[in-house]
């Protein structure tokens, strides 16, 4: 059985009986099922460290997750350079997250100097709704 729009967070209670050419079984035992509230994880704006790191030179990006989480996940940080008046994409890179954790951190290297700005997201899961951080604007030297 399937509840195509379960209303979240709520709990359902199922019970089943069978049915054949000889009439019904008895009401199993009643079970309950919990539906988790979704929610989307607060995603702190990530830092650059040193904050006007080189080009060429692998710097640290690091950031939070509001929640411990007791699955890992994977953070997604997108980095995009200025390009005139506009952003281009400039790499996407990916910071695991192990059970529990609240922090991560990575190690990127950027090749061009120029204009940045970087921002952490979190892909929708059974638990999670999608959640974007703020964008962090850097230079790269």
């Amino acid at each position: 059985m399937t509840v195509d729009a379960p209303t979240v967070p709520d709990t359902y209670f199922y019970r089943v009986r069978a049915e054949n050419d000889l009439g019904y079984s008895p009401w199993s035992p009643t079970v309950a099922a919990i539906v988790p509230a979704l929610v989307a994880p607060r995603l702190g704006t990530p830092a650059v460290s040193p904050s006007r790191p080189r080009h060429n030179v692998t710097f640290t990006v690091a950031g939070t997750i509001g929640s411990a989480d007791p699955r890992a996940g994977v953070v997604t940080l997108t980095v995009q350079r200025r390009s005139g008046s506009s952003w281009v994409s400039a790499g996407t890179f990916r910071a695991t997250l192990a059970a529990h954790a609240v922090r991560y951190s990575l190690r990127i290297r950027l090749s061009r100097a120029g204009s940045y700005r970087i921002r952490a997201s979190h892909a929708a899961d059974s638990v999670h709704l999608a959640g974007v951080s703020s964008w962090r604007s850097f230079t790269v030297r």
